[in-house]
């Protein structure tokens, strides 16, 4: 038995020892750059958890565009808000219709964790609340285009990964226009 160990060690320095002379023989090149996200990829939530998420968040840019169409005098800001409000509509109507195939029903109540940053926006006047609505779907878009990715790559619901898919397709964009 203690031979059979020693056989082993041996074998193992060996073989440690040989990739230490190739890796002597061949010049090291420098690791490729490592780009880091600029925010970690979120865990792909249940599907019940997915629908419930992207319910809250299209009924929430909804309210805040319906805000930034009665307050905002900036007209790109005005039409960022119109396309936002039809296309979280749009998405809403969507997710509403998949969810029936899945017996889900989107609540049509804001999350309470969104209450307070609605009555701040709503607080807010001029070009105060114009930074302040852009600022805020600026956050919300970064988040949710990692929600809808990941769910579209790896949810457990094949009818609302066809959702995710398109919705993350649809917040990209609106993440690059609320970021210009």
């Amino acid at each position: 038995m203690r031979a059979q160990h020693l056989a082993v060690v041996g074998a193992l320095a060996a073989t440690l020892a040989g990739c230490a002379s190739r890796q002597e023989e061949t010049p090291r090149r420098p690791a490729p750059p490592v780009i880091a996200s600029p925010l970690p990829a979120p865990p792909i939530p249940a599907a019940r958890v997915y629908f419930n998420q992207s319910a809250y968040n299209d009924l929430f840019v909804a309210r805040a565009s319906e805000m930034a169409l009665a307050k905002s005098r900036d007209a790109r800001v005005r039409g960022l808000a119109e396309v936002l409000l039809r296309d979280h509509r749009g998405l809403a109507a969507q997710l509403s219709f998949a969810g029936r195939r899945l017996d889900l029903l989107p609540s049509a109540q804001i999350h309470p964790a969104a209450r307070i940053p609605l009555s701040q926006l709503q607080a807010a006047t001029g070009r105060q609340f114009d930074e302040a609505y852009l600022a805020l779907m600026r956050s919300n878009h970064q988040h949710s285009v990692g929600v809808h990715r990941g769910f579209a790559r790896g949810g457990e619901s094949p009818t609302l990964r066809a959702v995710a898919k398109n919705a993350a397709e649809i917040e990209q964009r609106h993440l690059i226009a609320v970021s210009r």
